[in-house]
């Protein structure tokens, strides 16, 4: 949006007849600054997009006219500074006599009737690039599956795009915040990967930001040794089974978990890393899982179902199977 100031003032001669003046001159402000001078102060602020703010100063017939109490009184001339916001730079006017970026600049006005209308064009550069930042993962995550991206990012004159890139290679453009969406890690190899945040502002400048991760999207690998699945101990007796788990990224944590055969397993602690050790056994059918957990949430299981105290069911006598018993 524009933003316009509109100023009254009158310029007087030496002579004691007024001149006669009638000219228009305005003051375009493109980027985010101020343009002050006598009875005059443009500004615009900063904003997003690349609006342009500017304000008219009309000259008239007659005693001084003031808007807001704020006057004109200069004689011929108009001296003008240019002041840019913080992150801007003042690049240049557009009038021939401020060339070079001359500031401040004294601009000669001219009097007398019918004299055309005067643009004076002040320019402010943005020079402060954005500032970006990952937020999630966090630097050093080992993550799988489908994950959460997300990013913040601000500027002095708006953010354009925000670009997210695994491994260097664009997976997701936002041009309007929240910056986030849910990244299926499946998508690539196992292994380490950066993942970066890359704002834009309006002025083409841009900063960028990086987490390093793990992507593991393999389950540890599980080995249980001791007695068999099926296995028969006698009550009070003590059962031992060993526990190999491995993974690329770190020992896995285990669990384990001994319920009556037929219920959901209800993990807890194991005896150790590497064995689960069930002592002074009571009658029962029952099943004994270990769970191993990395350090990305993959899983992996083994189970063994064992009895205690009860006998095998016997099988049923047919004249095939008992033949020449009694």
């Amino acid at each position: 949006m524009k933003r316009m100031l509109i100023l009254a003032a009158a310029l007087t001669l030496a002579a004691a007849a007024p001149a006669r003046a009638d000219q228009t001159l305005r003051f375009n402000i493109v980027g985010a600054g101020t343009v002050i001078g006598d009875g005059l102060n443009c500004s615009r602020a900063t904003v997003d997009g690349p609006q342009v703010g500017d304000c008219d100063e009309h000259v008239v017939d007659g005693p001084p006219q003031c808007d807001n109490d704020i006057c004109f009184p200069t004689f011929g001339t108009l001296i003008v500074q240019a002041n840019p916001a913080s992150g801007f730079r003042f690049a240049s006017w557009s009038h021939p006599q401020c060339l070079n970026a001359r500031n401040p600049c004294t601009i000669a006005v001219a009097l007398g009737f019918g004299q055309p209308d005067l643009n004076v064009t002040a320019t402010f550069a943005d020079v402060q690039p954005p500032a970006v930042a990952v937020t999630s993962p966090a630097n050093g995550a080992v993550i799988h599956g489908r994950t959460r991206l997300s990013a913040t990012a601000a500027d002095n004159g708006g953010v354009k795009q925000v670009v997210f890139r695994v491994r260097g290679n664009p997976f997701q453009t936002f041009e309007v915040p929240p910056y986030t969406f849910n990244w299926d890690s499946l998508t690539l190899d196992d292994g380490p990967a950066t993942i970066s945040a890359t704002a834009i502002d309006n002025a083409g400048l841009s900063t960028s930001a990086s987490v390093n991760v793990t992507i593991d999207n393999t389950a540890p690998t599980l080995k249980l040794t001791g007695p068999a699945d099926g296995a028969t101990f006698t009550p009070g007796a003590t059962a031992q089974w060993g526990i190999g788990a491995e993974d690329a990224t770190g020992p896995p944590s285990v669990q384990c978990s001994v319920v009556t055969q037929g219920l959901p397993p209800a993990f807890g602690a194991c005896t150790s890393a590497t064995e689960e050790t069930l002592a002074n056994l009571r009658n029962g059918r029952f099943t004994l899982t270990v769970r191993a957990t990395d350090g990305a949430g993959n899983t992996a299981q083994e189970a063994r179902s064992f009895s205690v105290g009860l006998t095998p069911i016997p099988m049923p006598c047919t004249p095939k199977l008992c033949h020449g018993h009694g």
